[in-house]
């Protein structure tokens, strides 16, 4: 088999763009601090926090009409259990979760501007259980149920559903261990 290929790049350096004709100079700073934490103990509990933040640049997507909106910050916290049963061949996990979203954006109608919409809330629990059925069967099972909205918006947003966060949704997983002899002998 026979190719070829190529690949040029120019790499540009903060504030080419104002060098470039016909190019506005979008350049920005976002800085913030993203500490995570968590704690763990057995027999199999956690709590969690974590806080982390997307600049209005995050998707490439930096354009005039848009260098001025504040980041995205999230906040997340989260506890949990899981119980094994069954002499370990079963286990199910509860978790309860509160997700916490300011300075969030949409596209407008035209897709060409981001429109800040306040922040949102997502409140939700979580279930998921798993049992080895023999034979290398293994079955695994999730459901959750978030109760997302924005909370703090103009009137056109205050108190609606956030999009495209489902309020129930859940899985099922029936799996098979094969157990695969392979060999392989060199010519």
């Amino acid at each position: 088999m026979e190719g070829a290929a190529g690949h040029a790049l120019q790499p540009l350096r903060a504030g080419d763009a104002a060098d470039i004709a016909g190019l506005q100079n979008l350049s920005r700073t976002d800085d913030a601090w993203s500490p995570r934490a968590g704690l763990v103990w057995q027999p199999s509990y956690y709590v969690s926090w974590s806080k982390s933040f997307q600049p209005s640049g995050e998707a490439f997507a930096l354009a005039a009409n848009n260098t001025q909106l504040a980041p995205e910050t999230t906040n997340n916290t989260e506890v949990a259990a899981k119980y094994d049963f069954l002499d370990g061949k079963a286990s199910a996990t509860v978790s309860l979760l509160r997700l916490e979203r300011t300075n969030i954006k949409v596209a407008n109608a035209a897709g060409t501007a981001l429109i800040p919409i306040g922040e949102q809330r997502t409140d939700g629990v979580e279930l998921s259980g798993a049992a080895e059925l023999g034979s290398g069967w293994r079955f695994l099972a999730g459901y959750a149920y978030l109760d997302a909205g924005v909370t703090k918006s103009s009137a056109a947003f205050q108190g609606k559903r956030a999009t495209i966060t489902p309020k129930h949704s859940g899985n099922v997983w029936l799996t098979k261990s094969l157990a695969l002899a392979l060999a392989w002998a060199p010519a």
